[in-house]
């Protein structure tokens, strides 16, 4: 008898629909596909007569430390990062063994499934982009359905949490995600508000359990009112320093950080963000003349477009922090939020970069950069941490300094 259980599903996770060789970016170009025990044994004796071969010579096993039941081998990838299985954008396996031939990895991809104690949760990665467009162009408020699943089938425990621990860590997620869709003030405002949150949290509640949630009630009263003080927000922000150059410093160095791999669809964004940020004229502009155009574009062009479109950034967000299971990881709050943040910072340079280049920015090119982007950060960790390496070299690892490079002050008073 199956058992039932309670499931959260993140948006769009319930309707998505692959849509195969229509797809700009192919699932598996760019990244390592790992391919389960039962899999591999399966390909190996496979004797299709177009496929045998291939299974021989492309589904290599893992001989290192790394080799698990889960990622017993790789699918070896092309010069150009494909996978030798693909071609004219279809996966050769499923077209001529079916859809239950496939690897866990493949059969699953775009959805992701994770579980803490008997919280089950199931989500879509925006490295997919019919998943990017379907989530981030979605103009309501992002919602999560819950539902009931036989959970018969073991799932990956991601961290057993404890019952006290789990609420406490629900209560916080679902503050986190109320304040980023607090649309009364700009999306960039909320995120720093968070950061006032959970900076509170890691103060006056440590560690999170049952001894300490009693404090947490009154830490999220006082934040609330906090966030209805829009007016007290805006003069705060009148106050914060603003410094063009050094600003531009560290989006220039942020642009020209090499993201390596065989991701071209996010290399060709930040290639072609360098040169918006960084101009393509014989003659070099000075960086008082770089930084006075990079302003006019933010403010002409890009913020007039992001906040007739203010939910493609506010859906990122929102997503990445369920999806990222963010704050369910063993580590402070604080920074799981800093790592957020710097994602984020760099979603929005390479889009201000890229509105530079364009003349323009479009919910298309604003997909791409997002969608490239995740596909980057998902599976290629050293890129983000090399930025976070920059922002510290120059003096901004603390989440408020990291912001005076977000924001935009008289520009941030002016969109209100």
């Amino acid at each position: 008898m199956n058992k039932q259980s309670n499931a959260l599903f993140g948006s769009h996770y319930l309707d998505f629909q692959c849509i195969g060789d229509a797809c700009e970016d192919t699932c598996c170009a760019g990244w390592q596909v790992d391919i389960d025990r039962d899999t591999y044994h399966r390909y190996k004796s496979n004797q299709h007569p177009e496929l045998k071969n291939l299974f021989k010579t492309a589904v290599q096993r893992r001989k290192d430390q790394s080799c698990t039941e889960k990622r017993f081998a790789v699918l070896s990838m092309n010069i150009r990062g494909e996978c030798a299985f693909l071609a004219n954008g279809l996966c050769k396996i499923q077209k001529e063994l079916g859809h239950e031939m496939l690897s866990d990895t493949c059969k699953n991809y775009p959805r992701q499934k994770k579980i803490f104690g008997l919280q089950y949760e199931y989500s879509l990665s925006l490295s997919c982009p019919e998943a990017a467009r379907r989530i981030l162009l979605d103009q309501e408020k992002m919602c999560f359905h819950e539902d009931q699943i036989s959970s018969d089938k073991e799932l990956p425990i991601v961290e057993t949490e404890s019952p006290d621990r789990l609420i406490i860590l629900n209560d916080i997620r679902a503050v986190i995600i109320f304040t980023l869709q607090h649309r009364e003030v700009s999306l960039d405002i909320r995120l720093l508000l968070v950061g006032i949150f959970l900076e509170a949290i890691d103060n006056q509640v440590n560690p999170l359990n049952s001894q300490t949630i009693e404090q947490l009630p009154q830490i999220t009263q006082e934040f609330c009112q906090l966030l209805l003080q829009s007016d007290k927000i805006k003069q705060e922000l009148r106050q914060l320093p603003s410094d063009d150059a050094l600003r531009l410093k560290i989006f220039a160095e942020i642009m020209n950080t090499n993201p390596e791999g065989t991701n071209y669809r996010f290399s060709k964004c930040i290639s072609e963000a360098a040169q918006g940020i960084l101009g393509q004229t014989d003659t070099p502009p000075t960086s008082e003349e770089m930084a006075r155009r990079i302003k006019h574009v933010a403010r002409e062009q890009l913020i007039p477009f992001l906040s007739d479109n203010g939910q493609i950034l506010e859906n990122y967000l929102v997503h990445t922090v369920f999806h990222s299971l963010f704050p369910f990881k063993n580590e402070p709050l604080l920074q799981q939020y800093t790592k957020l943040v710097c994602h984020y910072l760099i979603v929005k340079t390479c889009l201000l970069g890229l509105t530079a280049h364009h003349g323009q920015m479009t919910e298309e090119m604003a997909i791409c950069v997002i969608q490239s982007y995740c596909k980057l950060s998902e599976h290629n960790a050293p890129y983000p941490n090399r930025v976070v390496s920059i922002l510290k070299n120059n003096g901004y690892a603390e989440f408020r300094k990291i912001f005076l490079l977000i924001l935009d002050p008289e520009a941030e008073v002016k969109s209100e």
